[in-house]
């Protein structure tokens, strides 16, 4: 993976950048972590559900690497905005449209080597910082 590079670009744009695999931490911590976070970045997975606890502002960037199926399939891939969007949380999505689908077994993604495009993450990461700045200005309702 890219994860050093994609890091580089979150810290630039002016984040401070955790890495966590939230499964091995306590519930508690897990929601204390993501309710304090303006950005929540993760490959599809279970882990993503987390942020439903995002607050109000935030964005959640969500990794669809190629084993996901192809593109015509994605549609069912979009649980995680529903869970999100009612918040007032930013759905963002990154989805590799350059692999081989039908060579990549899919009972073997976990080996699978996902490397996002740093240009298209700087944009999605630039658009989740603008809407955290002028979330801070709306009045709750």
């Amino acid at each position: 993976s890219n994860v050093d590079a994609l890091t580089a670009v979150a810290t630039r744009a002016g984040y401070h950048v955790l890495h966590v695999r939230l499964e091995l931490l306590p519930l508690a911590e897990q929601i204390a972590l993501v309710a304090s976070s303006a950005l929540l970045v993760g490959v599809h997975g279970a882990g993503i559900a987390n942020g439903i606890f995002l607050p109000r502002g935030a964005a959640l960037i969500q990794i669809v690497p190629n084993f996901m199926g192809r593109p015509s399939d994605w549609q069912k891939f979009q649980n995680y905005r529903s869970l999100v969007e009612n918040s007032r949380v930013l759905y963002l999505e990154w989805r590799d449209h350059h692999a081989d689908v039908a060579s990549t077994p899919l009972l073997n993604y976990k080996w699978i080597d996902t490397r996002v495009q740093v240009d298209a993450f700087r944009m999605l990461v630039h658009r989740a910082l603008h809407h955290w700045r002028t979330s801070a200005n709306e009045s709750p309702d």
